[in-house]
């Protein structure tokens, strides 16, 4: 068991290492990534169901460290999906709010399960066979853990609360990225906009956004080296706009069965007809 859920764990971290070769938009990967682990942790279940540890010392093992590392990568991309799915892009301040919020979010769960996080960072082994063994369930002393809402067939008393614990340090690196690509950001406005002449605009913000990604793709900007998150900043600076979940957007217009890029379409087509106007 050892062995397949190693090389299951090494196969998976290859994909998502390809999902990030190929895509730069953190809320695309993170979905990409999500999809990815929840297939691999149902096969994982279907080749577990049948298994039986040889020994308590495995089993322990197994739902004390390999099973956590599993279930720590789909909650750390979940995470990032949703977190990606609501970060604003209006200004500085805004999105200092947002992770100073999300930062506040994990100190609390850290202060919830204060007493796991001191046995799951000291190494402590003496209460192995009652977090890690299934049948051990107790639900009186460890309701704050969540682990009752989980399938004891896959998951025991505190693995799925140490999954929670490893998807949160990776989250708070996550964060701490964020924080230091926001102080190294020249294009997202720091306050309110002072312009001689107001420019609003009047179209759809699906519009723009799809505008926005048809710019990135096409490095017109900086010679691509420039962020779709980055354009869009800019786009809401120049228009006085915010565009909110662009990530969120862009996936609906991708899953559109007909007329995915319907306002560059539009463009195009004005844009010929004046052309044919003015040559008549």
């Amino acid at each position: 068991m050892k062995a397949t859920h190693q090389t299951l764990l090494a196969d998976l971290q290859e994909q998502i290492k390809q999902i990030k070769n190929k895509i730069e938009d953190p809320f695309l990967i993170a979905e990409a990534a999500v999809q990815i682990i929840d297939n691999v942790i149902v096969k994982a279940n279907e080749s577990f169901s049948t298994f039986e540890f040889p020994s308590q010392e495995e089993e322990i093992h197994f739902f004390k460290v390999l099973r956590p590392e599993l279930l720590s990568l789909l909650f750390f991309y979940n995470c990032v999906y949703k977190f990606e799915s609501f970060k604003p892009f209006t200004c500085k301040r805004d999105i200092k709010k947002y992770l100073l919020d999300h930062r506040g979010v994990l100190k609390s769960f850290t202060a919830e399960n204060r007493e796991f996080y001191k046995y799951h960072n000291s190494g402590n082994t003496c209460f192995d066979r009652i977090y890690f063994i299934r049948g051990k369930h107790d639900i009186k002393q460890f309701i704050d853990s969540m682990s009752f809402v989980v399938d004891n067939r896959f998951c025991t008393n505190h693995c799925y609360l140490t999954a929670k614990i490893l998807a949160n340090k990776l989250f708070s690196v996550y964060l701490e990225n964020c924080f230091l690509e926001l102080k190294n950001s020249p294009l997202i406005v720091q306050g309110t906009k002072s312009r001689s002449i107001k420019t609003t605009w009047t179209g759809s913000k699906v519009a723009l956004i799809e505008l926005a990604y048809a710019i990135h793709e096409d490095c017109a900007v900086n010679n691509g080296n420039i962020e779709v998150k980055e354009i869009i900043a800019l786009l809401e600076t120049v228009f006085d706009i915010s565009l909110g979940y662009h990530s969120a957007t862009f996936l609906e217009l991708r899953q559109r069965k007909n007329g995915k890029t319907k306002y560059l379409d539009n463009l195009k087509e004005k844009l010929l007809r004046r052309m044919e106007k003015e040559k008549a």
